[in-house]
């Protein structure tokens, strides 16, 4: 007997064939024209069907759960273990089945979300696929199994686990354009390497970067955030990070008080400056806030995936100033039916899984980025 999720997909898909559908136009901030006109003949208009134009938070979180459920099917990975300096060690997920792609075709390196997972990411990792890319998950330390040496954990990540992977990636396949995709709390770590390597001058050639739906200000974000959706994210960085990993973290300071008060996201994220290795709130909060780093990324070139609906990473704490001071930073957004990390448009796909407009759009972005400079390194080498 079919399952009630079953029925009702089956539903779902019927209304999705046959119900008319309505065109959302995406809205594209960017200072730079040629950088517009670049976005906008790569990216499509979602066009919404009846259950869509009824769209929530939790319609979205419901199709999100559609999608893991199918992709984890036939989407897997094959993991390298690596180890740094600090005696942690971080993970490379390479996604399986790209055994036969050449040598130098172009690579997205995926940053993924808040508790850092390759099953968070796997509807972006097929979309990568299909426009070429060999596709590579950095997880971080002290997530998705791995374990925590150090005393310190970064809630917003650690940049050396990036650079490792960045590393690591180009030394295996050294021809290959590069890019970067932050899913999420993965956009943060993204931002801050970026604005690191801006002064490095050996640093490795990226050639364009995505950050899907970051939290902007993290004050804001957190503040601002779904109240169930922000005690769900506290409860999972306690039970999957900081209580796992009790025995390297538990002396640090405010550990204990961040375990029992931290019920919010930001009750929780004014208690973790001692877990980071910072002395007060003020350096820890400075030092990961994405858009304090974003003004010295000058050199790669930045699309951000945001949505007005957003309940995770709330729109109150997107700054368009910001976007606008970089000729190389653009915002696309969908004015309703996007959510976090959702823009979930049909419920058809191939192999059974919902369409994500972001995830497809991403993909078609950093394709668009690499088909532009393997143009350029052509007219260069005639």
């Amino acid at each position: 007997m079919p399952s009630l999720w079953n029925t009702m997909s089956s539903a779902a898909s019927f209304l999705d064939r046959f119900l008319p559908s309505v065109a959302v136009e995406p809205q594209v901030l960017c200072a730079n024209p040629q950088l517009k006109n670049l976005i906008s003949g790569s990216i499509s208009r979602p066009r919404l069907r009846f259950p869509w134009l009824l769209s929530s938070a939790l319609l979205q979180m419901l199709l999100c759960r559609h999608t893991f459920k199918h992709r984890r099917k036939y989407i897997q990975y094959d993991r390298k273990i690596i180890r740094v300096d600090s005696g942690d060690v971080i993970a490379l997920d390479w996604l399986r089945g790209q055994e036969d792609l050449p040598l130098d075709a172009p690579i997205a390196v995926i940053s993924p979300t808040l508790v850092g997972k390759g099953d968070d990411v796997r509807e972006y990792a097929e979309e990568l696929a299909k426009q070429g890319f060999r596709v590579v998950v950095v997880q971080r330390r002290g997530h998705s199994g791995l374990p925590l040496e150090s005393h310190s954990w970064n809630l917003m990540g650690n940049t050396k686990d990036l650079r490792v992977g960045v590393a690591t990636v180009h030394e295996r396949h050294p021809n290959a354009h590069i890019t970067l995709m932050g899913v999420s709390a993965g956009c943060g770590i993204v931002i801050r390497y970026l604005s690191e390597e801006a002064e490095n001058s050996n640093a490795i050639p990226i050639t364009g970067a995505v950050l899907i739906c970051p939290g902007w200000d993290l004050n804001v974000t957190w503040q601002h955030m779904n109240l169930a959706i922000s005690m769900y994210f506290a409860l999972q960085i306690r039970s999957k990070v900081l209580w796992k990993h009790r025995d390297v973290l538990r002396h640090a300071p405010a550990f204990w008080r961040a375990m029992i008060f931290g019920n919010t996201m930001p009750r929780l994220y004014r208690l973790l400056y001692g877990v980071a290795g910072f002395p007060d709130y003020e350096s820890f909060a400075a030092f990961s806030d994405p858009v304090a780093n974003m003004h010295k990324v000058t050199k790669v070139t930045i699309i951000v995936f945001n949505n007005k609906d957003d309940y995770a990473c709330p729109w109150k704490s997107v700054q368009p100033e910001s976007i606008m001071r970089q000729p190389n930073t653009a915002l696309v957004w969908l004015p309703k039916c996007g959510s976090h990390l959702g823009g979930y448009t049909s419920w058809q796909t191939q192999k059974g899984g919902t369409v994500n407009w972001g995830a497809e759009n991403a993909a078609r972005f950093l394709k668009a980025l690499v088909d532009k400079a393997q143009r350029a390194q052509t007219l260069q080498l005639a």
